[in-house]
């Protein structure tokens, strides 16, 4: 029958179902990553990268304040920039078709004689309107000026306060690149050579020479670890290893 078939239907099928197989497994252990420790005694210091924000070597992460009224000149330096840029701003939109004194002068003068223009013609329906447009050229006029006067005293501050500062501050820069955590959890200084002496045989022995067997033996069994391991380990590591090893 198969050789029969064979001849009369020589390709043959099956059925095929898919499905979906997963697997997965669970573990404890300690990450080693490869961190420079950047470190220092600062009571003002403004941090100014973000968390997970990728640095290169040679970038400065924070800077340092010597004291609490050189954090203070900073803060003014940074409304002055702002309201500098603000007052330039509202100087560029008001200036209109002209920027100098010149360009001023000459339209007010061009709006008055089109206004005597106008009163010697009878032209009364342009009247109003010249009379608005150069009550509107004299304030400018008028605002104009106080408003550079503001300008000028502002920069003139802003200046001084830029000299006043010249050491007030010391910038934190970076060894080289990587990723900037600020956040510090104790496993810092975690590398293949600590691992290498924090390994659970070695707290075994220790375990064993103790004696211990339950958690209630805990105590006695960081005070021997704590004395071998001193300077090789973090006693938070430790403590972890151990719990896991008589729980």
């Amino acid at each position: 029958i198969y050789v029969v078939n064979r001849f009369i239907d020589p390709v043959q099928t099956a059925l095929v179902v898919t499905a979906t197989m997963s697997d997965s497994s669970s573990m404890s252990g300690l990450v080693v990553r490869d961190e420079t420790i950047i470190s220092g005694s600062a009571q003002y210091i403004d941090v100014i990268v973000s968390e997970g924000e990728k640095v290169s070597a040679g970038q400065t992460i924070a800077v340092v304040y010597s004291s609490a009224a050189a954090l203070d000149r900073a803060v003014q330096i940074e409304n002055l920039e702002q309201e500098i840029d603000s007052v330039s701003a509202a100087l560029s939109s008001a200036g209109g078709t002209y920027t100098g004194t010149g360009d001023r002068e000459q339209s007010i003068s061009d709006a008055l004689t089109g206004l005597s223009a106008a009163v010697r013609s009878g032209d009364y329906t342009s009247i109003d309107t010249r009379q608005s447009a150069l009550a509107n050229l004299l304030f400018r006029t008028e605002t104009t000026a106080a408003t550079e006067g503001y300008l000028a005293e502002l920069e003139a501050s802003y200046r001084q306060l830029l000299s006043t500062a010249a050491g007030d501050t010391q910038a934190i820069t970076v060894s080289r690149g990587g990723t900037f955590s600020s956040i510090v959890d104790g496993y810092e200084g975690v590398s293949p050579e600590y691992v290498e002496e924090l390994t659970p045989d070695g707290l075994r022995e220790i375990i064993a020479a103790t004696g211990a067997s339950t958690m209630k033996d805990m105590g006695r069994v960081m005070g021997l670890a704590s004395k071998k391991m001193a300077g090789k380990a973090d006693g938070r590591v430790i403590s972890t290893v151990v719990k896991r090893l008589l729980s």
